[in-house]
């Protein structure tokens, strides 16, 4: 994992550590990367060439469907009607499950999705 995901991860274990009490650091960055090496992008997620639009629910149900997870366990981020994150809610035994209502869910009927370049 390249030091920057590491350090977003860091800051993510200090923000929600108190539910993973009980594995070590080393455990709780070994399941972190596991779940990061195995999270699969939907085909239309894959080097996309130009900008598209879909709605929020349609990338939620395309991540699920990749991954083989409920599509509740997705949440898209949308600052500005444009997606800039796919959330993924998971348990503290590391399986997928629904988000909470404390993550942010996209209210936006059709967003535009723009290649990374």
């Amino acid at each position: 994992m390249a030091a920057i995901q590491r350090r977003q991860v860091a800051a993510s274990l200090r923000q929600h550590a108190a539910g993973f009490i009980g594995l070590s650091t080393q455990d709780y960055f070994a399941a972190i990367e596991k779940l990061y090496t195995g999270l699969r992008l939907p085909d239309d997620f894959k080097r996309p060439s130009n900008p598209a639009r879909m709605s929020p629910t349609d990338i939620d149900e395309e991540f699920a469907a990749a991954n083989g997870a409920p599509k509740e366990a997705f949440r898209v981020s949308c600052p500005q009607n444009q997606l800039s994150a796919v959330e993924v809610c998971v348990s503290k035994a590391m399986h997928y499950q629904a988000c909470p209502n404390t993550v942010k869910e996209c209210r936006a009927s059709s967003i535009e999705v723009r290649p990374v370049w």
